[in-house]
């Protein structure tokens, strides 16, 4: 199952994934961080959360997260040119949990917006990778019957 490594963008390396669902109690959080790369790739998205969709990814999962009552904020990762979730102190991107890296910035959703449009991803876009990133979700929480 891939949700077991993740692949390292400057060393072009498939890693052991450092596993944080220890960290959270939350069934759906660890539904999600268990399930969410593995559902990706059943939704022909590989690795398309980890750079071009990561904006759509970060505000499907904030939707979501607000959605189950829990505190999520937008944030990028500026020097890896990445959006992620932040919540319960912690990291959360398509591949689950993540350790923090330490420089993410939280931004609000206009500001989130403005500066994904400045990265060159247009609303269309957006929201064509938010509808992507839903969908991969959505079989995410489907596999816990499987």
């Amino acid at each position: 199952m891939l949700n077991h490594f993740q692949f390292n963008e400057q060393t072009k390396e498939l890693l052991p994934r450092i596993y944080m669902t220890s960290k959270s109690t939350n069934p759906f959080l660890q539904v999600l961080d268990k399930n969410l790369q593995e559902a990706c790739v059943r939704v022909e998205a590989r690795y398309y959360f980890e750079k071009a969709g990561c904006y759509g990814m970060a505000m499907a999962l904030q939707e979501k997260f607000i959605f189950k009552d829990l505190k999520a904020s937008l944030a990028i990762i500026p020097d890896k040119g990445h959006a992620v979730v932040l919540l319960e102190n912690q990291s959360f991107d398509y591949t689950g949990f993540s350790p923090l890296t330490g420089t993410e910035q939280v931004l609000s959703a206009n500001d989130f917006l403005k500066y994904a449009n400045d990265k060159g991803h247009n609303n269309t876009k957006l929201y064509f990778d938010k509808d992507l990133a839903l969908q991969a979700i959505a079989v995410a929480l489907e596999m816990v019957t499987e």
